[in-house]
């Protein structure tokens, strides 16, 4: 199994305990994919240094004097903005106290107008997302470094299609039967009912997908190479599609 981003931070700040950290380092020297992510991760946190230091600077010193020269100076317009405001107000004030004036007519009007229209109810929430070309019940989940598709319950699956698609997710359907779908950060468990057929689609581009069939792996894609296992229930039926008989 490849190093998990956690263990990588963990070892760039030096939080690993001597054992783990023998240990990854070990993957390290043989695993080029694990040590490009370490770099990465390395490059990630000088970026983040260097923008640290850029906005890090002093506070300016300014002293009692500056700031009372400078309050002194917007003083006067601050002072020139309020004598005219008040005098607005008091003209204002008079105006309102004329009967029939047409201010007091304009103020009465705003005062009495409709009530605002209640606000509109919220929309329904989204349904969740399906797959355009199929009826099917399925689940869609992004790979990640390493994936496994579990099938825990062999005995109703006849047959599983496993195609190498350009999406980026990996995608399981049921195209006939029933099934329950338990998925969590770097594993999709499927737990079949019925005579069940299942649709697999895994992105070229994913690094590393297992498919499992209680504790027996049948397929494995591992870069731009797909292996099935010596057990003879899969075949190849073209340069991406893959068919697993469960029942012969």
């Amino acid at each position: 199994m490849h190093i998990d981003d956690e263990r990588i931070q963990r070892l760039l700040h030096g939080e690993l305990s001597g054992s783990d950290e023998l240990t990854i380092r070990g993957h390290l020297a043989e695993c080029a994919d694990c040590r490009s992510r370490l770099a990465q991760a390395q490059r990630d946190e000088a970026e983040v240094d260097a923008l640290l230091r850029e906005i890090d600077h002093p506070v300016p010193t300014v002293t009692a004097a500056e700031l009372a020269n400078a309050a002194q100076r917007r003083a006067a317009p601050w002072l020139r903005w309020a004598a005219m405001i008040a005098l607005a107000l008091g003209v204002a004030g008079a105006a309102y106290a004329i009967p029939g004036s047409p201010l007091r007519r304009w103020v009465n009007t705003l005062t009495h107008r409709a009530p605002p229209a209640p606000p509109p109810p919220p929309a329904a929430p989204a349904a969740p997302p399906q797959f355009p070309d199929s009826p099917a019940a399925g689940i869609a989940l992004a790979p990640g470094i390493g994936f496994v598709v579990r099938f825990t319950n062999p005995q109703p699956i006849a047959q599983i299609d496993v195609l190498l698609t350009e999406g980026a997710e990996v995608e399981v359907r049921a195209l006939s039967g029933t099934a329950t779908f338990s998925a969590g950060s770097d594993r999709l468990v499927v737990e079949a009912r019925g005579r069940a057929t299942f649709e697999v689609r895994i992105p070229r581009t994913a690094p590393r997908v297992q498919l499992m069939v209680g504790d027996k792996r049948i397929l494995l894609k591992e870069g731009s190479h797909v292996v099935t296992e010596p057990s003879g229930y899969c075949r190849s039926a073209s340069a991406v599609r893959y068919v697993c008989q469960l029942q012969r």
